[in-house]
C-alpha cells in the first residue's frame, strides 16, 4: 500500500466505503491496495510474497536486450517446455498453471495450444524458482511484456494452479464462462486429481 494521499481518488474511496457493505468494502480495499504494489493480504512488499505482479519486477528489462528472449526448442506438454535462454538449454515449468496430462482428455490439445502460443513469437522468462525436478518455474512474457501463462489459462488450455498461485483464477473464470478449450469438454478433470489415479 502506498502512503501517498491522493485527495481526488481517496475522497471517492472514502465516500464509497461509507455506504457499501462490509464484504464489498473489503473487496474494494483489496483492489485499491493491489494497485499500489505489495501483497494486500499480508502487507508485505512485492518480492516477499513468492509472486511477482508485473513483468519488470524480476529485474528483467523485457525486450531491451535480444539475449533476454528465449528460443523454443520443444513443448513437452501443456505447461512444460525446453528452451534456449541466455545461451543455455533450460527446462521450464510454467508458474501458476496446470495443464492436462498428455494421457488425459484434452492433454494433446493443451500441448498443441502451448506450442501454437510460443512458436509464433519471441518470449522471455521471469524465473520464479527452481522445482525439485530441476526445472525453472517461470512466467513467460511476450515481447511487449504480456503474461503468456495468463493467456494459456484464458484460452482454456490449462487450469489456474491455485496450490501455487491465485494470480490466474480470474482468467480461468473467463475461460469457464465462455467454455473455451477444455471447458468445452464434459466434466474436465483437473490434472492434480488425474495424477492421483
Amino acid at each position: 500500500m502506498t502512503a501517498d494521499w491522493n485527495p481526488g481518488r481517496d475522497r471517492i474511496w472514502l465516500s464509497f466505503f461509507s455506504v457499501c457493505t462490509l464484504p464489498g468494502c473489503l473487496l474494494l480495499l483489496m483492489l485499491a491496495c493491489d494497485s499500489g504494489g505489495g501483497d494486500p493480504r499480508s502487507g508485505r512488499p512485492e518480492g516477499q510474497t513468492g509472486e511477482l505482479s508485473s513483468p519488470t519486477d524480476s529485474g528483467l528489462a523485457t525486450g531491451s536486450n535480444p539475449s533476454d528472449f528465449a528460443v523454443l526448442k520443444r513443448v513437452a506438454d501443456g505447461d512444460t517446455l525446453e528452451a534456449i535462454w541466455k545461451g543455455k538449454k533450460i527446462r521450464v515449468r510454467m508458474h501458476g498453471v496446470d495443464a492436462p496430462e498428455l494421457n488425459q482428455p484434452f492433454g494433446p490439445e493443451s500441448r498443441q495450444c502451448l506450442e501454437n502460443l510460443l512458436s509464433s513469437q519471441r518470449f522471455s522468462l521471469q524465473i520464479e524458482y527452481r522445482d525439485p525436478y530441476g526445472r525453472s518455474v517461470a512466467t513467460l512474457l511476450d515481447a511487449k511484456g504480456k503474461d503468456l501463462n495468463a493467456e494459456l489459462v484464458e484460452r482454456g488450455c490449462a487450469w489456474a494452479f491455485r496450490r501455487y498461485s491465485k494470480r490466474y483464477v480470474p482468467r480461468e473464470k473467463v475461460a469457464r464462462d465462455s467454455k473455451a478449450g477444455l471447458w468445452g469438454v464434459a466434466n474436465p478433470v483437473p490434472p492434480w486429481e488425474w495424477r492421483k489415479r
